[in-house]
């Protein structure tokens, strides 16, 4: 090998080091701003649940902070109801399809319901099979118990994305999972306020 030829191969390690801690630069800083991102969406949730009146309007606002902060397709409520749980659509569908869904009952005896509600936090499901990704029309999915530390269970809060267009969002993760938890805690906590000012009217 030549001396041009060794300077040229050196030059080139050179260039690939320097393209890879670019990479990583970038790679970090946008994991440092999401992270950022999502605190400050911690932070004006709490805000925004003060000035609310009823739980319609804190699961809407539940709603938006998760679409913006996680870039979720679909969002849905299941509230508690004799025998299972009834079905409300709170984004993605259309009025066709949340009119069919208020129709639909999810049973009780639901295994993946029921893994969430015993483990009292969020799970990360991955699949386009079983009861509530089928009604729900989801791929990966997680699923939000709404439950105080005192044990009132208020329902459960799903989000998702379908088969059809999961390639437009980025697949969920761990720490999309703790979020949910912690927006879903902030909101639970706001439920059993608003049960307990309720009980004292």
């Amino acid at each position: 090998m030549t001396v041009n030829e060794e300077e040229s191969r050196d030059v080139n390690v050179l260039r690939q080091k320097l393209v890879d801690a670019e990479r990583k630069y970038y790679t970090n800083l946008q994991v440092l701003q999401e992270k950022l991102d999502r605190l400050e969406a911690i932070q004006t949730l709490s805000e925004i649940l003060i000035k609310c009146t009823d739980s319609a309007d804190a699961l809407n606002k539940l709603v938006e902070t998760t679409i913006r902060y996680m870039g979720v397709e679909k969002a849905a409520v299941l509230l508690p109801v004799a025998g299972g749980y009834g079905i409300r659509a709170l984004n993605g569908y259309s009025r066709m399809q949340d009119g069919e869904l208020r129709r639909t009952m999810i049973s009780d005896e639901n295994s993946d319901i029921a893994k969430v509600i015993a483990g009292k936090a969020p799970k990360l499901f991955d699949s386009t099979i079983g009861e509530l990704a089928d009604k729900l029309c989801l791929s990966q999915m997680i699923i939000c118990p709404l439950q105080s530390e005192a044990g009132v269970f208020f329902g459960l809060y799903i989000i998702g994305f379908s088969e059809k267009k999961k390639n437009l969002f980025r697949p969920f993760d761990i720490s999309d999972v703790a979020f949910f938890n912690t927006i879903g805690a902030q909101v639970s906590a706001f439920l059993q306020i608003l049960g307990l000012r309720d009980a004292f009217k």
